[in-house]
């Protein structure tokens, strides 16, 4: 998602550019927090040929597209886990019967982001779904016990409980 900084290095700057750079964007993520999707769809429905014109100078930028203000909006469920699978989804005007049929129906921007935005528990479950497929894939071969306990720390703390107070049980276990 656009406005979703993974590394707290992203900026208005580089918000601007990719409306320069892009034509389509993410308005609906399944994952994320509604707020993010309605800020950029707010964002991206404000865009005039002005407010285009005044970004590629301020960047010495060619703007994408024969209308670059006017923006292709698509929806996905960025589902990690199988559980939420199309509750975000981007929907063709035209029945699209191949991917490729699909694809130039995005291109040709007959499209519209349909579907449920994110949630706290859809979040954290996708938050649990990368972890332990990072468990599975990068520790369960090489350090069996720390897999073990850090599957049991981030289950803990899905659970709502402190991940790491473990009672005698669950310390044997």
């Amino acid at each position: 998602h656009p406005l979703v900084g993974v590394d707290k290095k992203f900026s208005l700057e580089h918000f601007e550019k990719l409306l320069l750079l892009f034509r389509t964007f993410e308005g609906i993520n399944g994952l994320r927090n509604p707020l993010a999707n309605q800020v950029l769809q707010a964002c991206l429905s404000a865009l005039n040929s002005e407010k285009i014109q005044e970004l590629a100078n301020k960047y010495h930028m060619t703007p994408v597209g024969v209308e670059p203000w006017r923006k292709v909006v698509f929806g996905g469920s960025d589902d990690h886990g199988g559980l939420f699978i199309a509750h975000a989804y981007t929907q063709t005007t035209q029945a699209a019967k191949t991917k490729e049929e699909f694809l130039m129906e995005l291109i040709e921007g007959r499209v519209q982001a349909k579907g449920q935005e994110g949630s706290v528990q859809v979040f954290a479950s996708g938050i649990y779904n990368t972890a332990h497929h990072f468990i599975q894939d990068h520790l369960e071969k090489r350090a069996p016990l720390y897999a073990n306990l850090l599957r049991k720390m981030v289950e803990r703390f899905l659970a709502g409980k402190n991940p790491v107070v473990f009672s005698f049980a669950e310390k044997v276990s």
